[in-house]
């Protein structure tokens, strides 16, 4: 028997209704990547970055997670309850970012009243969400003061009133350096911080944000074994601070 006989034996049919789906969500996918495409073509081109942002009709449907950069989407309620009371305390046509946190950022924006009533930022190691234009700033938290914001040329460092921080991973490495970009950002002695992640770094995030555990707990579409909490380095009616 030949080599090429060998190899075409060897080779294992899929059943049609796998390929079926296969073929199916391989369409989806590039249909997905060509609107991405035109989404930023269309922010990127609009000399007002403000309505480019306008103009994005997407939602986190639109976002696949993708496991390997351990992305795990909130809930509807809560993302409307970070995007809600992360506005909420955030001073007229203040800057606000979200840090590794695109549910609430793109919960945000869905909203009129609410992205009309910040400056809104999202920094992100996932580039799909460059269809937001010079909303949208490159973020690898291995480079936590390091970023690529579209060419736009505005300040960043202790620009920021108020931050949203969802890590993407619960290790030390990760908290200690996002920590880092967070203090980075933050307006000095002034800005609100909200963190949500494992009840596990809670003595980490205290010790490095001054953030304390509050009594909104929250949730994840697909649910998470690991326990989640919000820590605030404030008091709201949002934002309650527990035992």
């Amino acid at each position: 028997m030949s080599q090429e006989d060998s190899d075409s034996d060897s080779e294992v049919a899929l059943p049609a209704d796998t390929l079926a789906m296969l073929q199916s969500f391989l369409a989806e996918k590039q249909d997905a990547e060509q609107r991405f495409a035109a989404l930023r073509e269309t922010a990127h081109a609009d000399a007002d970055s403000a309505a480019a942002r306008r103009k994005i009709e997407v939602s986190m449907d639109d976002f696949t997670e993708d496991w390997q950069l351990s992305q795990f989407w909130y809930d509807k309620t809560t993302a409307v309850h970070l995007a809600t009371h992360s506005v909420a305390v955030t001073p007229a046509a203040g800057k606000l970012a979200c840090v590794s946190s695109p549910t609430v950022f793109v919960e945000l924006m869905k909203h009129a009243e609410l992205a009309d009533a910040v400056d809104p930022y999202v920094f992100e190691f996932d580039s799909r969400f460059s269809v937001f234009g010079s909303a949208f700033v490159f973020f690898d938290f291995n480079h936590p003061t390091t970023f690529d914001t579209l060419n736009d040329t505005r300040p960043l460092q202790a620009q920021f009133d108020t931050l949203v921080v969802d890590p993407p991973f619960l290790s030390d490495e990760c908290w200690t350096k996002t920590s880092e970009c967070v203090r980075w950002l933050a307006k000095k002695d002034s800005c609100k911080i909200i963190v949500c992640t494992g009840l596990v770094m809670r003595a980490k995030i205290e010790k490095e944000l001054g953030c304390k555990l509050t009594s909104f707990e929250p949730k994840h579409k697909g649910g998470l074994s690991n326990e989640f909490g919000c820590f605030t380095n404030f008091e709201s009616e949002g934002f309650r601070w527990v035992e």
